[in-house]
């Protein structure tokens, strides 16, 4: 078993090295693309609103509808709008 071993070793080897070999095929040169000027800035942190300010209409995912199970007057409310219940 040796006997095949070594030489495959070797061919798998060879073949490893011609492939990381730092030489590059000869081709045809890639046309030089334009330099593009870019602005950069330094990032800073700093508080950003969540406010926007637009004239349109809403319109929400779902609705639900609350009912009571029983008959009678209600006489308090027991928690805020928003409130998780």
């Amino acid at each position: 078993m040796s006997a095949v071993l070594a030489p495959c070793l070797g061919l798998a080897g060879g073949l490893l090295l011609t492939a990381c070999s730092g030489t590059k095929a000869a081709g045809p040169a890639a046309p030089a693309t334009p330099v593009v000027p870019v602005l950069a800035a330094t990032a800073e942190q700093k508080d950003v609103p969540v406010q926007v300010q637009a004239i349109g209409s809403v319109e929400p995912y779902s609705t639900v509808a609350v009912k009571t199970q029983i008959t009678g007057e209600l006489t308090g409310v027991f928690f805020r709008e928003g409130q998780d219940v």
